[in-house]
């Protein structure tokens, strides 16, 4: 991974280069930790995703549709390129034997390892 989307000690989102030659370590508490969370109420990774809430754990209700023509990638939704479809239609529920292991609590936090 060349880049990573994180926040800061004052809960800005921020990317940051990743340099593994210096050891940097890859994980939830690098990536986003918990104590900034809560400050976090809009994050849209400076316009890479559709805006979130992770302060409240909601995901972004954007989506973006590409195929492949050769060796390049095009946009077909929506139809302006670099923007995103956001509309709550895009969330759908997710069932089944994998999401049942997931173990998720009421904020869709992820209990199996405990």
């Amino acid at each position: 991974m060349l880049w990573r989307v994180g926040v800061d000690s004052e809960g800005r989102g921020v990317i940051r280069l990743n340099n593994a030659a210096l050891g940097q370590h890859l994980d939830a508490a690098t990536m986003f930790p918990q104590r900034f969370a809560p400050k976090v109420t809009s994050f849209d990774a400076g316009g890479l995703q559709s805006p979130t809430n992770p302060g409240q754990n909601m995901p972004g209700d954007g989506i973006m549709v590409v195929k492949m023509t050769g060796t390049k990638y095009e946009q077909v939704l929506p139809t302006t390129i670099g923007t995103q479809a956001c509309d709550s239609k895009n969330l759908i529920k997710l069932t089944g034997p994998v999401v049942d292991r997931a173990k998720l609590d009421t904020n869709r936090i992820s209990q199996a390892g405990k």
